[in-house]
């Protein structure tokens, strides 16, 4: 009698369903990837997340990567999830390394984050015209602002500025 008990209330808990121990449905909510790079120089050893819940930090429960050697991320999420949030980027005192100065890890923390939909490269540039969007700014606006602001009118702030220094002397 003992044993039936269990089985039935082993059956009614596990019919109940939601919550948030539920299985997602694959078919609807198919994960994809994505990849970036953090830089201020490239970071190495920083924390990047998609920021779900869009309160500013990297919170446990969100996707998240660690960027390797040359500042590359990859983050895995529905594509939705990717579609509809930004992303953050943590460079941490004493273990992120920027690779203008690869011989030690970076004195103080600093965070970087990137507008919506833009996830490939997370820099002090695309944190700014962050700002600006967080202001009230169209990411047009905000991204002219920018490039007025700190005389690079040449340069977009959204791009990999490491990168295309090989390239363009501005």
């Amino acid at each position: 009698m003992r044993l039936l008990l269990i089985v039935i209330a082993v059956i009614g808990v596990s019919s109940c369903g939601g919550g948030s121990n539920s299985v997602i449905d694959e078919s609807s909510s198919s994960i994809s990837s994505y990849r970036g790079v953090a830089i201020d120089g490239y970071l190495s050893l920083a924390t990047v997340c998609l920021d779900l819940n869009d309160n500013g930090s990297c919170d446990a429960n969100e996707p998240s990567a660690t960027t390797d050697s040359t500042g590359s991320f990859t983050i895995y999420a529905t594509q939705d999830q990717i579609n509809s949030h930004s992303v953050i980027g943590k460079a941490i005192a004493g273990k992120t390394i920027d690779l203008d100065s690869p011989g030690a890890a970076i004195t103080g923390d600093m965070t970087l984050t990137v507008p919506t939909g833009k996830h490939s490269v997370v820099s002090p540039l695309t944190t700014l015209v962050q700002a600006k969007v967080e202001a009230g700014q169209t990411l047009a606006a905000s991204i002219t602002a920018v490039q007025t602001e700190l005389g690079l009118t040449t340069i977009d702030p959204m791009k990999n500025y490491v990168s295309e220094k090989v390239t363009n002397s501005a």
